[in-house]
């Protein structure tokens, strides 16, 4: 992680230096995929072939230098395998054969892979390393196979901010390893200032692409990116009040919404009683608009009714759909009073997450939520929402009316 920021094109920029790879995505977003067109002979100039038959060859479209890409040779039998040109020197005769590193199905297979790509950096061409994700997947019963790639890393840093060094990540929803597209970019930082920055959806410091970030009080935007993703320039956009954290003793925030049945609903309204606040992305449909077959709901809406029978208007039960599509206003639970049902996408934006459920004290404040949580194994993250059961939403209401 480089400190020096020597060389700031403008005192009124703020500069960061990203110098560490971090050797998976995000956990905000999934990992874009490109597929890889396959031919039985190389596509750019390569040496060093492994004497193998029946292999074929792909080229990993990466960075912006004038090299045609990363050189994949692959073989399907009897196990896919393949050799990969990570030094991305043009000669395979130095790399290793690869077994997968993971298996999905039976027929799917993946590989997590350094890889050294090539950035113009002014006049000169630079390498820097990159971590790609490679799947395989034999179709059952055929000699057919789908070659797939796209990103699994982010690059972690420092940005100046007159004078403070202050956390900053960056990662890249494409997958040619270009992070010089703003539309394209997360941005993750030390939003709060505790010296750390979460990556987990939902997150106070996650930021999606093409929007303002926030440190503290005032908010930036990214003016430029350098195609590696290794030099961020941001410039100060004005103020704004500190981001609401979502977690478990914090104050809900606050919204204002309009159930399907017309009636004016706001959050802070209902305190003086719990709260049940789901918030949800309703399937539109399975292909057929007008069948009601097709209709589903969130396995969750039995236990809100039966919170809603249950508790009467001792408890109130919200439900929000956070698509933005006219078709889950159908969808949505006629009330009669048990339950609030509303859509509104930007309620999800305010929450920073299209599902999750919420117990609310009588206060406003968060009692439980669903919470994502992740860990690294084989150097690789694994993670996923712990969710509430039934049982620990009706133990949670049960303390708080019991208060």
């Amino acid at each position: 992680m480089v400190l020096s920021l020597a060389g700031a094109s403008c005192a009124a920029d703020s500069v960061g230096l990203l110098s560490e790879l971090v050797p998976w995505p995000m956990m905000v977003s999934a990992v874009p995929m490109t597929e890889v067109r396959l031919t039985p002979a190389p596509q750019e100039g390569i040496t060093g072939l492994p004497v193998i038959p029946s292999l074929v060859f792909g080229l990993l479209a990466l960075g912006d230098g004038p090299d045609a890409g990363v050189t994949v040779a692959l073989s399907t039998q009897p196990t896919p395998r393949l050799w990969i040109d990570q030094d991305n020197d043009e000669d395979l005769s130095d790399e290793t054969e690869q077994l997968p590193s993971t298996q999905i199905t039976r027929d799917t297979y993946g590989w997590y892979v350094d890889v050294e790509v090539e950035y113009r950096a002014g006049a000169t061409v630079v390498q820097v390393p990159h971590r790609t994700f490679l799947l395989v997947d034999k179709q059952l019963g055929s000699s057919a196979l789908t070659f797939l790639y796209g990103g699994f890393c982010h690059r972690s840093g420092l940005l100046d901010l007159g004078g403070t060094l202050v956390p900053i990540a960056l990662g890249t929803l494409r997958n040619d390893a270009r992070y010089d597209d703003p539309a394209s970019l997360l941005v993750a930082v030390d939003t709060n200032g505790d010296g750390e920055i979460d990556i987990l959806p939902g997150s106070t410091d996650v930021y999606g692409p093409g929007g303002e970030f926030q440190v503290g009080t005032t908010l930036y935007a990214v003016k430029s990116v350098s195609p590696d993703g290794r030099r961020v320039v941001v410039d100060e956009k004005g103020t704004a009040a500190p981001r609401p954290v979502i977690a478990a003793g914090e104050r809900a925030p606050d919204f204002e919404v309009t159930t399907v049945a017309g009636r004016t609903v706001k959050l802070s309204d209902l305190r003086g009683r719990p709260v049940v606040l789901l918030l949800a992305w309703w399937p539109e449909s399975d292909g057929c608009v007008d069948c009601g077959s097709s209709r589903q709901e969130p396995a969750r809406l039995p236990l809100l009714r039966e919170v809603g029978g249950s508790y009467g208007d001792r408890v109130a039960v919200v439900v929000v759909a956070t698509n933005a599509s006219p078709l889950a206003t159908g969808l949505l639970p006629l009330e009669p009073g048990s339950i609030l049902a509303a859509q509104d996408s930007s309620v999800g934006e305010l929450y920073r997450r299209v599902e999750g459920l919420f117990v609310l004290d009588r206060d406003g404040f968060i009692a439980a939520m669903d919470v994502p949580w992740s860990t690294v194994s084989c150097d690789v993250p694994v993670g996923s929402l712990d969710v509430l059961s039934d049982a620990e939403v009706e133990d949670c209401l049960y303390k708080l009316l019991s208060e």
